[in-house]
């Protein structure tokens, strides 16, 4: 038998201001979860706690699409101890003619991670051409803050 119980809080405004658009989110999630069978080796209730900040400005001049960003994620695993990751991630994107260029710093408690993403298009018999080095970043519930940094870094 299961006891599982979710709630979440989602905040989100848009400001509109002559080229620029500005948009603020936030979005929080907590569930509690608890196992009641004899295969559980916990036995109390287990915690996970999420919470993402996000502000966005995008705007266009001369027609050329940018976007600059910052996020903040923090996590949280409550058991009979609580473990609990953040980091902080910049970005940005820019779209000029065939160009896609895109970067994003991630910052956590240890190091910063450095990503990029340029892609050419161009319609030659569907010719595209891509450097990119991309993080991936993954919704972790219950690992250990090292291995974490081995999955961020792509190294394990």
């Amino acid at each position: 038998m299961f006891d599982n119980r979710i709630t979440s809080l989602n905040y989100f405004w848009k400001k509109l201001l002559g080229p620029f658009s500005f948009e603020v989110s936030m979005d929080q999630f907590m569930q509690r979860y608890k196992s009641i069978h004899s295969l559980s080796f916990y036995e109390n209730p287990r915690f996970l706690n999420r919470s993402v900040y996000k502000a966005e400005l995008t705007s266009s001049i001369n027609q050329i699409p940018i976007l600059l960003g910052f996020s903040k994620n923090d996590r949280a695993t409550i058991l009979d101890s609580t473990v609990h990751i953040g980091w902080v991630n910049f970005y940005s994107n820019l779209k000029w003619s065939n160009l896609n260029l895109s970067t994003s710093v991630t910052k956590d408690e240890h190091q910063f991670l450095y990503d990029y993403n340029l892609i050419f298009e161009k319609k030659i018999k569907s010719l595209n051409i891509t450097l990119s080095n991309t993080l991936n970043v993954l919704d972790i519930q219950i690992l250990s803050k090292n291995m974490i940094i081995c999955i961020l870094q792509n190294i394990c």
